[in-house]
């Protein structure tokens, strides 16, 4: 028998990172080559973690470095069908890669789509120390970009049916790079496999990047052979430094590897189940005549053979106790199940050889050990977000000491070794023995989840708090390879040490000297656990100082300060943030480079308990509103009622006011709450004792009796201000009325873009070049600037998934335009109706949108850089959800060209240029040419730098600060040049100016 393993790998990827099927073939696999597995992290900075990872793979798997457990298989399943698919050699493997939907790969509840496979030889994972002949990868991939790979790992032997099948392609296209054929209708199954035992650990991709939080599944089978002959063929068809196209086993460290085991049945045992299913076929044929679900594979697995061999297609069966006449529960046959490679184990668990259902099944994750397991129910991410989120926790905690009148400072240093530190002068843990726990308290809030003073009650030590979950501190603590907490309290400070979640000391107490014993507050200091998190542990400055001033604007009577230290001292940076005027003070800063009509107006009320803050002002030359919401100093990115009630008031009030006053005549006319916000930036802050979150992650608000409150509360204020005011309730209304009339301006341009059916060519652009494929997750467009890029776009690019949209010069600037302005313009209505974008104003349908990846492709210079602003404006003014779904990038061409002799290597900036023109001799000749413009491109050169998913760069632009991004925008392409000016002179620092076209 031969031995296979089958790896599923589940690849949660950063923004920047490149996926598997689009790797980067700047590298090479021979010892001593100019970019050998050694350098790789050399070769460029975002492949760094190649060498300094401790998450790395591959490595060297056997039962003595793996944890058993059991019974993990009903979590991965598999839905495939044959389809047709097409054979590529890449110069470093060969793929097969499927023209439309062959099915997917379901884990935990997620699908992912099968894309492509390829093959290295010799393998890359290494099993009880031996390397076997040949892995075969099947990637897929989530429709939010994460990837899942099936890996098979075949020993030397008889020839694999499936080569054996494809060989004449294979050497049709073995000495032709980038060579095509065409191998038919190729079920996925056919390359044989099963997920019955597996091991499991966390490691990376195995080729640059090397990004980690890869989560490998081994499973381990006894199945199938190649033989040398295809080997050989295989191993000839690469390119020179890819003849051995795998990389070496790298160290475990510390990582945890576990062996899952799963009991399977006898022939015997299933007889019943046999005869059950030819009774049910026979009454029923009807219900497998679903066309999705083809015949089974060739190669079926040893120890499922008895029951696969006898069922076309494959079914998910659930059964009660089964009797001698076999009884099926109604409705049991699962329609997802049709295509599933494997059965549902709980249709063997009444079998005389397997285990019953009892308490022994049941897992009890105790301690901390369920936010180790699954982070992301947590924090919402291991990547920098998640990171991130870790801060924000003790940071709040410091905060509801200071909403509570506690506390008034707090510090913040991001020290130069990865960690960070968060020091408040509030009240101090407790220390005291809990009645419950038998711990200190500070250990029960560190260690216990869902333990804390703040769920509210005669009990809770807090009456409004951002931490309600009681899961703050114990998170930070059961996510970080270490921690320290200080407590100053009673004239005493206590100090204790934790290591993942668990102490690792005793808590310690020392009398303060007299001149401190007035000292109080808490300190943390945490260090972010690297097993845990999928990114290089670094916190950015400029994502933690925008929450600070968040929070400094939100809690006006308290200061807090931020340092960031650096191994240069020189190079520390310490800022402090303390805004008197609140939220009123914000909403200026928000709005200093626009031109306001009245000053802010704010009010600060209390109602049965609940504290309301509002601040708010309309500016001249805004065409979009800005709606920030808070609750207990948490954003709420997703609302909630707070903000409904501003919303419904606003309108309300403002209609009212203006027919009271006579400013709007018409008896017809009624402003909507688009008109009468048209221009708004509005804050809205709500503090409260109970209020209801979304998750941990907090994102909206749902406490219904707060709509009400904040209702009448904005209603009470605008009425009397605006009646003593009534030049600002004019200057108000005309806003709304101009915006009124732009929006009936525009309702012709409007109804003809809703009424358009984007699915339809007859209704695209002429300009617009659409791919073949109709599947929008596959699907992506390219933006390009003018004809000639154009051209070559569409000459280099793979017609089936790519689209080009050439622009005619520059965009519109809908920063200083309104909304009929807006719709009467070409190549804004280009945009809409060919990226399917829909109304502005309504609903972002992600299943109206035509293509998932939206990449913009300007050239490398000022006249490029200012299209893409004026694209990157018209997606956050119009449709800002595009960002929030993911579906925004920008294509990074080029800037060299380096020939030297017969070779030819591209550079993406100077640092690149410079790395390779110091490798050369000093006597060297070579030439450099300079891309100014990707119409200079030959369409293989496009597509080879540049739009090729396997060479190219993506940069996805995500949007963390809307108030930051909002203001950005607004000093950017706002009608205010002395913003703008200041903007660039405080930016002169930092330009290059050999980049400058002078």
């Amino acid at each position: 028998m031969n031995n296979i393993i089958l790896f599923v790998t589940c690849l949660a990827l950063a923004s920047s990172a490149l996926a598997a099927d689009e790797t980067e073939t700047e590298f090479h696999y021979v010892t001593g080559a100019y970019a050998d597995p050694s350098k790789w992290s050399s070769v460029k900075q975002e492949w760094k973690i190649c060498g300094v990872g401790k998450r790395q793979s591959p490595v060297n798997l056997s039962p003595k470095v793996a944890r058993l457990v059991h019974n993990s298989t009903a979590l991965i399943q598999t839905y495939y069908r044959p389809v047709e698919a097409t054979l590529k050699n890449r110069g470093y493997d060969i793929m097969v890669s499927w023209q439309e939907d062959a099915g997917k790969l379901v884990i935990n509840n997620t699908d992912y789509k099968l894309v492509q496979s390829h093959w290295h030889a010799p393998s890359e994972h290494f099993l009880n120390g031996k390397r076997l002949a040949m892995e075969l990868h099947m990637v897929h991939k989530s429709a939010d970009g994460h990837l899942a790979v099936i890996g098979v790992l075949l020993r030397e032997g008889e020839p694999n049916a499936f080569i054996s099948r494809i060989m004449d392609k294979i050497n049709l296209i073995a000495d032709i790079l980038n060579g095509e054929a065409s191998i038919g209708k190729i079920d996925p199954r056919e390359f044989g496999w099963d997920l019955t035992n597996f091991y499991e650990y966390r490691g990376s991709l195995t080729t640059p990047p090397c990004t980690e939080d890869v989560i490998w599944t081994i499973v381990n089978k006894v199945l199938g052979t190649v033989s040398r002959e295809q080997i050989d063929i295989l191993v000839d068809a690469r390119r020179a430094g890819y003849e051995a196209n795998a990389r070496p086993a790298q160290p475990l460290y510390k990582r945890m590897v576990y062996l899952n085991e799963q009991s399977t049945p006898s022939a015997s045992a299933l007889t019943p189940y046999l005869r059950l299913y030819s009774r049910l076929m026979a009454s029923r044929p009807r219900l497998f005549s679903n066309p999705l679900s083809p015949p089974l594979h060739r190669h079926s697995s040893s120890l499922s053979s008895p029951l696969f061999s006898s069922l076309s297609p494959r079914i998910n069966i659930q059964l009660t106790k089964v009797l001698s006449q076999g009884l099926i529960q109604r409705n049991a046959i699962s329609s997802r199940s049709f295509m599933s490679s494997t059965i549902s184990t709980e249709a063997f668990q009444e079998s005389a050889t397997s285990k019953g259902y009892s308490s022994e099944q049941i897992q009890v994750l105790e301690g901390l050990d369920p936010v180790r397991k699954r982070p992301g129910m947590y924090i919402g991410s291991t990547g920098p977000r998640g990171l991130h989120h870790l801060v924000y926790e003790i940071l709040d905690n410091a905060i509801d000491e200071a909403q509570a009148g506690y506390a008034s400072k707090v510090d913040v240093v991001l020290h130069a070794d990865g960690s960070v530190s968060i020091m408040d002068n509030g009240r101090g843990i407790p220390t005291d023995l809990h009645p419950v726990t038998n711990k200190s308290s500070l250990e029960t809030v560190l260690t216990v989840l869902h333990a804390g003073g703040k769920f509210g009650g005669t009990s809770s030590g807090y009456s409004v708090s951002g931490g309600l979950h009681g899961v703050g501190l114990s998170v930070v603590n059961a996510l970080s390879e270490a921690l320290e907490v200080t407590v100053w309290r009673d004239g005493v400070e206590h100090k204790q040490s934790y290591s993942r979640g668990k102490p690792i000391t005793i808590l310690t107490r020392s009398e303060l000297p007299l001149e401190s014993k007035g000292t109080k507050g808490t300190s943390i200091r945490f260090w972010p656990d690297k097993e845990v998190f999928t990114t290089a542990i670094e916190f950015d400055h400029n994502t933690i100082a925008g929450r600070i001033r968040e929070l400094a604007f939100l809690n006006p009577k308290v200061t807090i300060t931020l340092q960031k230290e650096d191994e240069d001292p020189e190079k520390n940076q310490y800022t402090e943030y303390f805004y008197a005027g609140g939220l009123k003070e914000y909403v200026s800063w928000l709005n200093a480079d626009k031109s306001p009509i009245h000053d802010v107006l704010g009010f600060r009320k209390e109602i049965n308990g609940a504290s309301i803050d509002v601040a708010l002002q309309w500016c001249s030359d805004a065409y979009s509103d800005t709606m920030l919401g808070y609750a207990n100093s948490i954003r709420t990115i997703d609302g909630g009622t707070h903000i409904e009630g501003v919303k419904a008031s606003l309108t309300r009030t403002l209609n009212s006011l203006a027919k009271k006053s006579k400013t709007v005549k018409e008896k017809d006319i009624n402003l909507n709450g688009e008109h009468v916000r048209e221009g708004l930036t509005c804050i809205v802050s709500v503090k409260i004792p109970n209020p209801e979150f979304e998750g941990q992650t907090k994102t909206r608000l749902g406490n219904p009796e707060v709509r009400k409150i904040v209702d009448q509360s904005v209603q009470e204020y605008l009425t009397e201000y605006l009646e003593l005011h009534p030049d600002v309730l004019e200057s108000i209304i005309s806003k709304s009325l101009n915006a009124y009339k732009a929006a009936l301006a525009a309702k012709r341009a409007r109804e003809l873009i809703r009424s358009k059916s984007v699915l339809k060519s007859s209704s695209l652009p002429g300009k617009l070049a659409d791919c073949s494929s109709t599947n929008p997750e596959e699907s992506e467009i390219f933006i390009v600037e003018g004809d000639s890029a154009g051209g070559s776009a569409k000459q280099g690019r793979d017609r089936r998934f790519q689209a080009i949209l050439p622009l005619r010069g520059k965009i519109l600037n809908i920063e200083r335009k309104d909304e009929a302005a807006m719709y009467k313009n070409e190549e804004i209505q280009n945009l809409i109706l060919g990226l399917g974008l829909g109304v502005k104003g309504e609903d972002f349908k992600m299943e109206n949108l035509r293509y998932h990846k939206i990449i913009i492709l300007t050239d490398a210079d000022v006249d490029g850089a200012h299209i893409r602003t004026l694209l990157l404006t018209f997606f956050f003014r119009y449709q800002r959800a595009l960002f929030d779904a993911g579906c925004i990038y920008v294509g990074v061409p080029p800037l060299f060209k380096v020939e030297r002799g017969k070779q030819a290597q591209y550079c993406y900036d100077d640092a690149d240029l410079k790395k390779i023109t110091a490798d050369f001799p000093s006597n060297a000749s070579y030439n450099i040419q300079r891309f100014k413009g990707l119409g200079e491109m030959m369409p293989e050169q496009l597509w080879e730098t540049t739009m090729n998913p396997e060479t190219r760069i993506l940069k996805q632009l995500v949007v963390d600060d809307i108030a930051e991004a909002n203001m950005t925008f607004s000093s950017l392409m706002g009608a205010r040049v002395d913003a703008r000016k200041e903007l660039i002179k405080n930016a002169a620092t930092r330009i290059n100016l050999q980049h400058l076209d002078i």
